[in-house]
C-alpha cells in the first residue's frame, strides 16, 4: 500500500470511491433515492471544486491510499471550516474491499504525521451520522470523544442525527492509533 498527497487528476477517483463508501454505508441511515440519484452528483461536484483544478495546501490537507493504481482509500483535513472545535477531519473513507486490513489506521496515522506542525497541538474533530455505529465505534476505540449531537437537514430530505467527536490533539489521535489495535 501507497500513501500520497492527492493530485488535481485524481478527484474523479475520490469521487467514485466517496460516492460508493457513501452507498454502502449510509445504506439504511440516509434515503436509498438521496444515495443514488443525489448524492453521485452531489460529490462529483464537491470534488470537482475542492481539486480538481489544483487546491491550496493551506487549507486542506488530503492524503491517499493506493494500491497499485487503485483508490483504496482517502483522508481529507479541512483547515477553515469549523475551525471552533480544531482541526476539521472531514472525510475517511476506505473502499470495501480494503476494509478490515488497517488502511484506515495507517491513512490516518500517515495524515496526521504530515499534518503542518502548527496543527500538531489542536484539536482535531470530526462528524458522522449517529447510526453509523460502524464508524462510530473505530472512533470511540481511538478515544474520541463526543462534544455534540445535532439533527441537520439532508438536502432538504429529512432530518439526521450527526454525532461530533473530537480529540485532544492531532498528537494525542496519533497515539490513540499508536497503541490501539481496532
Amino acid at each position: 500500500m501507497d500513501f500520497c498527497c492527492a493530485i488535481p487528476s485524481d478527484h474523479q477517483a475520490i469521487a467514485a470511491l466517496h460516492i460508493k463508501a457513501s452507498q454502502e454505508a449510509y445504506a439504511g441511515i440516509l434515503p436509498n433515492h438521496y444515495l443514488m440519484d443525489i448524492l453521485p452528483e452531489i460529490k462529483s461536484k464537491l470534488w470537482e471544486a475542492r481539486v480538481g483544478n489544483g487546491f491550496d495546501r493551506k487549507l486542506i490537507h488530503l492524503l491517499l491510499a493506493k494500491e497499485g493504481t487503485t483508490l483504496a482509500g482517502f483522508a481529507c483535513f479541512n483547515f477553515n471550516e469549523e475551525t471552533e472545535f480544531g482541526t476539521y477531519l472531514h472525510n475517511l473513507y476506505v473502499d470495501s474491499d480494503y476494509r478490515r486490513n488497517g488502511v484506515a489506521r495507517r491513512l490516518l496515522s500517515k495524515s496526521l504525521i504530515s499534518l503542518p506542525v502548527e496543527r500538531i497541538e489542536l484539536p482535531v474533530h470530526l462528524c458522522t451520522y449517529t447510526n453509523n455505529f460502524r464508524a462510530r465505534l473505530f472512533y470511540e476505540n481511538l478515544k474520541g470523544q463526543v462534544i455534540q449531537q445535532n439533527v441537520n437537514m439532508i438536502k432538504d430530505l429529512h432530518e439526521i442525527s450527526v454525532t461530533r467527536y473530537q480529540w485532544p490533539s492531532a498528537r494525542f489521535l496519533y497515539n490513540a492509533l499508536a497503541t490501539n489495535d481496532l
